[in-house]
């Protein structure tokens, strides 16, 4: 045993990764993505965010999630709205995804 088997960061991102990929099988059976999961886990949870929100809740980079959530809509999984009373940018909403996905829990 090497000394990173002992350091609890490293060992804590090691089961983190672990479960990830086992939740990624499930997900990718039900035409999903991790990064999807997570984008419907966080409207779900809150619906109407706006792209800061979902990418801080999600751990996802505002570039890579705006061409997640680009596709996700083009696939109806999720919806763009108006961006309030005071402007600013557009509020996403849950679209309609497959019973399957939708009632899927966390890892």
């Amino acid at each position: 045993m090497g000394p990173l088997d002992s350091y609890l960061p490293y060992l804590l991102n090691r089961a983190g990764a672990r479960i990830a990929a086992s939740f990624s099988e499930e997900v990718r059976r039900l035409g999903a993505t991790l990064q999807m999961w997570r984008v419907l886990a966080a409207l779900r949870e809150h619906d109407g965010r706006r792209m800061g929100d979902l990418s801080e809740t999600t751990s996802i980079e505002v570039s890579t999630l705006t061409r997640l959530v680009d596709n996700m809509e083009k696939k109806g999984l999720v919806a763009r709205g108006p961006g309030g009373v005071h402007g600013g940018g557009s509020r996403y909403s849950e679209g309609s995804p497959s019973p399957s996905l939708q009632q899927h829990g966390s890892p």
